[in-house]
């Protein structure tokens, strides 16, 4: 998908640079027909390799999995793992 910026970047480069209408007229077609391919490319990329949307996933849900965790333990303890000074609780913490 990265690639698929380059021809977008080129594009900028004829509005610095004074071409003819001509000449850029085919060159943006060149650069149109580049970027479909380098599109279809990582379209065909994704679908036949799906472990890479499967591992993106896995990691997605043990994200979750973690911020969850993280929560239910915040609620028990009721924001009183830290005292007011910012240091660790020991004797909550130990409870639990």
């Amino acid at each position: 998908m990265l690639f698929s910026v380059v021809p977008l970047t080129l594009v900028q480069l004829l509005g610095i640079f004074r071409f003819s209408p001509s000449l850029k007229r085919h060159f943006l077609l060149a650069l149109l027909l580049v970027y479909i391919i380098f599109l279809i490319s990582y379209f065909l990329y994704q679908f036949f390799l799906p472990w890479i949307q499967r591992r993106r996933l896995l990691y997605i849900k043990h994200k979750h999995l973690v911020v969850d965790i993280l929560k239910q333990v915040q609620n028990q303890t009721q924001g009183n793992l830290l005292t007011d000074n910012g240091s660790p609780n020991v004797s909550i913490i130990r409870r639990y």
